[in-house]
């Protein structure tokens, strides 16, 4: 899944993310929880 999600991340949408938060199994309420937190988003777009 990694590599998929590597591969295909520039066109990827929130909706496609929940949707392999939830093929493996990861608690629904948290993950909208850690999502819509957006920790670390600076970090990440100072890399992009």
């Amino acid at each position: 899944m990694h590599d998929y999600i590597f591969h295909h991340q520039h066109t990827l949408t929130d909706a496609d993310v929940a949707r392999f938060a939830e093929a493996v199994d990861l608690e629904r309420l948290p993950y909208a929880r850690d999502m819509s937190r957006q920790r670390g988003f600076d970090r990440i777009e100072e890399d992009v």
